[in-house]
């Protein structure tokens, strides 16, 4: 499911909790990479008043923050190594995001095992395929992009998903808050603060410009799966409402399918089967990686359930500025004034959605747990 970035996103997360519906984690949104979810109306933000409801609260988001926060820092790992005397680097993305769909995939299989009646719903195949095609470009857009630019610019540019999401709903006859459009106008400004002339978020290299517009381009295409795949997912929730589970489990069996096409495609099986074998090291980190995007996912579905999206997207939303925190600690970015600022802007934003969220609902959820 769209992985705070993609997956649930967790990139994408990846806040992709905070949009209702959807079941493909893509932050590497993922983060992820990142979670887009189908909400259940019974299953809300009132559940926290339950008697023993707290505990089970920090249990989720803390198993949310932490996987995910893991997550990132092992794809940032993955992306950019440097192996052997000719620093050779990973760029297998197909064989990345393959593993991450069977994973996911997997995780689905197995959770439905347990929950028979999230099978319930019969879309039609081909609905899932398209999601499915869009999900995978979302994901491989995003990771192929950590090959130009850094993580903490990959993370703040693919915060901005809701933009696409926002036009793709405008086409398709939806209307939105002037908060909406105020936090949208937060987050652009702040993801164009952070990437105009952003030499000091590029990796090295000779031609850095170009290195950072192709990295740009590709994050503006992930973008605009990530626009396509909500709006096409909550149509296909509308007419058919399948389960969360279900839309995961279909589409990482699709995304996998795809991806295995890709491979063969791209030529990556043998070189790929090489590089793991003279570097085995990475293949280690790369199932870690797929295995704390799945776990995240089994988290934020609990929290979906048990306490509602809005909680789930403060969530990942914290996950977020933490990794960049975190990347700009143990990677060495260097973020200049500029970039600080375009940070604030886009994290402020993503909180205001969220405060503005919180009064809708009427819960007085701040004040039970924040």
């Amino acid at each position: 499911m769209r992985t705070d970035e993609g997956q649930f996103d967790p990139e994408n997360a990846d806040a992709d909790c905070m949009r209702k519906p959807s079941g493909v984690n893509s932050e590497h949104d993922s983060d992820e990479a990142s979670a887009t979810v189908n909400q259940h109306p019974g299953k809300n933000v009132s559940a926290l008043s339950s008697k023993g409801s707290f505990p089970r609260l920090l249990v989720h988001t803390t198993g949310i923050i932490v996987a995910y926060s893991v997550y990132g820092y092992l794809l940032e790992k993955v992306t950019s190594a440097r192996f052997g005397p000719g620093e050779e680097k990973f760029t297998f993305f197909f064989v990345l995001v393959f593993i991450t769909c069977v994973f996911n995939g997997a995780v689905a299989k197995i959770s439905l095992f347990f929950r028979p009646g999230d099978n319930d719903g019969a879309v039609p195949q081909q609905n899932y395929m398209m999601i499915a095609t869009t999900y995978v470009g979302a994901m491989y857009g995003s990771s192929t992009a950590l090959m130009y630019v850094s993580y903490p610019t990959q993370v703040v540019a693919k915060s901005c998903k809701m933009i696409p999401v926002m036009v793709m709903g405008v086409i398709l006859g939806k209307k939105y808050s002037k908060i909406k459009y105020v936090c949208v106008a937060m987050i652009t400004f702040g993801v164009f603060l952070f990437i105009y002339k952003g030499k000091s978020a590029i990796r090295g290299g000779e031609n850095e410009d170009n290195a950072h517009f192709v990295g740009l381009l590709l994050l503006l295409f992930s973008l605009g799966c990530d626009g396509f795949t909500s709006a096409f997912e909550e149509k296909v929730v509308s007419l058919y409402n399948p389960s969360t589970l279900q839309l995961m489990l279909f589409c990482n069996f699709y995304g996998s399918i795809l991806t295995f096409i890709g491979i063969l495609i791209q030529g990556e099986i043998m070189p790929a089967v090489a590089f793991f074998l003279a570097h085995p090291s990475i293949l280690v980190d790369i199932l870690w990686y797929a295995t704390m995007g799945a776990i995240g996912q089994l988290f934020i579905f609990g929290t979906i359930r048990e306490f509602g999206a809005l909680v789930c997207s403060t969530a990942t939303t914290l996950r977020k500025f933490f990794n960049v925190i975190w990347s700009v600690y143990y990677f060495g970015h260097f973020l200049g004034p500029r970039q600080m600022v375009g940070t604030l802007l886009v994290f402020g934003g993503l909180a205001l959605e969220l405060h503005s969220r919180y009064t809708k609902s009427g819960r007085g959820v701040c004040k039970t747990w924040m």
